[in-house]
């Protein structure tokens, strides 16, 4: 069931026993930047967990939007048509207008990520900044100073992390060390090779900011001819189902997908139901999944 993604589909389950839902709430999902769930396997995770929590309530999941932006007419009259109860967001946006069309859209509504955002709505969070900071700490702890950083931007928290954590432990830094990208497979490869080309000595670690860039970053490696853990140390964030079936498996940060994708079910209905008016956030914690691929030094 996990490796192909499968979710019991309330509406066919209905048609064929005749029986009723247990609720009439219908429910619509917006995922923030990613194209399709093979993208971004944290994405692909967090919604099955959303939608196996709705279809346990009775709610249907009548439309599911990924890559969601305000700049098609189009989506945005789609959007405006929508018949549903309630809505929940996934990730952070990259339109800064999104969060803001879609909580005037929708009364019921819950943000889900890995960072607040300061606004009025229901939220579920797992403290990206923290965690990053975390996957630093154990680096440095197991006697890594030269940690290079692949992953999205400045405006990234797990970047700033990295930042504030070069500053803190007082390690050695260079422009050459950091090299930015999406998080697809594609960017993550292509990213690994900049850094190869940048460095003439290779760093002790490096820390990419999500599995699916980890991974990619693993197999540039590896064409290489460089050992992970003995020529390098990688480390993530998220602990997705393939890092830990990849060789050499990923030492990571995990991230409660699964719970966090239930918590925000059950705080959508509790806003359904009347049962809290006032904005709620519930943050749950992560852990550090130690596996293979980082080396005491």
């Amino acid at each position: 069931m996990e490796t192909y993604n499968y979710v019991p589909n309330a509406a066919a389950r209905n048609l064929k026993s005749r029986a009723p839902q247990k609720s009439s709430f219908s429910i619509a999902c917006f995922v923030s930047h990613t194209r399709n769930s093979n993208e971004n396997p944290f994405f692909s995770q967090m919604t099955r967990s959303i939608e196996q929590a709705a279809v346990q309530r009775g709610f249907t999941l009548s439309f599911y939007f990924t890559n969601f932006t305000t700049e098609d007419p189009y989506i945005l009259e789609q959007v405006r048509s929508l018949n549903v109860n309630g809505a929940v967001c996934i990730g952070r946006f990259q339109d800064k207008n999104a969060l803001d069309f879609l909580k005037k859209q929708f009364k019921n509504i819950v943000y889900v990520a890995l960072s607040s955002v300061d606004t009025q709505m229901d939220q579920v969070i797992c403290d990206g900044y923290q965690a990053a900071l975390s996957a630093m700490n154990y680096l440095v702890e197991k006697g890594h100073r030269s940690i290079a950083y692949i992953g999205s931007g400045l405006t990234e928290r797990r970047f700033r992390a990295y930042q504030a954590a070069i500053q803190t432990h007082k390690l050695p830094h260079s422009s050459s060390m950091i090299c930015f990208c999406e998080y697809d497979g594609f960017s993550g490869h292509q990213a690994a090779e900049r850094l190869l080309r940048q460095n003439k000595t290779l760093p002790s670690a490096i820390f990419c900011a999500n599995d699916n860039t980890a991974i990619a970053v693993m197999r540039c490696l590896q064409e290489h001819n460089i050992r992970i853990p003995q020529d390098i140390s990688l480390m993530s964030i998220d602990d997705v189902t393939m890092s830990g079936m990849v060789t050499p498996a990923l030492t990571t940060i995990h991230v409660p997908k699964e719970e966090m994708g239930q918590v925000a079910i059950e705080v959508l209905e509790s806003r359904l139901i009347k049962r809290h008016s006032i904005p709620l956030k519930s943050e749950l914690p992560y852990k550090i999944v130690v596996r293979e691929t980082v080396k005491k030094l």
